[in-house]
């Protein structure tokens, strides 16, 4: 086993870090299964977490939708068009 001049081992130690994260991953999972406030708290967030990505799909949906529709009409080289001359038009300073 080497050691530098500070005292630090020059062996490779990845398999041990990996190891070292996955316990202290375990041991949070040990934490919010065993405190029933902590498990309570992890589903309400959860929940939170999951109703907030749903409001934010159905608020995007009607967006989503223009936008398939104007691809199915114009397709990607109308999308492109359009992008190049809105950037055109920034770029020249009128963008109305």
């Amino acid at each position: 086993m080497g050691f530098d001049d500070f005292g630090y081992s020059n062996e490779p130690r990845h398999t041990i870090h990996g190891y070292d994260n996955n316990q202290k991953w375990f041991a949070i999972l040990n934490k919010i299964r065993n405190n029933k406030q902590l498990k309570l708290i992890v589903m309400v967030s959860a929940v939170v977490i999951l109703i907030i990505i749903i409001a934010i799909i159905v608020a995007l949906l009607p967006l989503i939708i223009r936008l398939i529709h104007y691809i199915s009409q114009n397709g990607l080289q109308g999308i492109l068009d359009g992008i190049t001359g809105f950037l055109d038009k920034l770029w020249k300073g009128s963008g109305k």
